[in-house]
């Protein structure tokens, strides 16, 4: 992970195991690096079977391929929510998965309406 301080590193792995993430392409690893936040997402789902058993938190968000904008409702970007909320249910990894909601709310909405949407999408992803 030569792109990292470690300093920085250091500093989180006082409290806590830290494990980086080189996607595909990033550093030393091989392959080619995806130019997207979707299909970075992609090959996280294939880290994440991988190394279940190191990871103790998990962020997602749902994104627009080619560095699109945060999407107005979830499930309508690229990322592989649904793909990811089958996997930790499938394997019952006993991890927190913490999903944010980043889009800019609509004028005629709120936040709580709009994290009800969200939070309805997450559960048809897991029927």
């Amino acid at each position: 992970m030569d792109g990292w301080d470690p300093s920085v590193v250091d500093g989180f792995a006082e409290a806590r195991p830290v494990i980086l993430f080189d996607n595909a392409g990033v550093s030393r690893s091989g392959g080619t690096t995806p130019d997207n936040v979707a299909a970075m997402a992609n090959d996280a789902v294939a880290f994440i079977k991988q190394h279940h058993d190191k990871i103790t938190n998990l962020h997602i968000k749902d994104r627009k391929k080619d560095h699109g904008p945060n999407v107005a409702v979830w499930g309508t970007g690229d990322t592989p929510i649904k793909e990811v909320m089958q996997l930790l249910k499938k394997e019952k990894y006993h991890f927190p998965a913490n999903l944010e909601l980043e889009y800019p709310i609509p004028a005629d909405s709120d936040i709580i309406a709009e994290a009800k949407k969200c939070l309805a999408y997450v559960k048809s992803c897991l029927v």
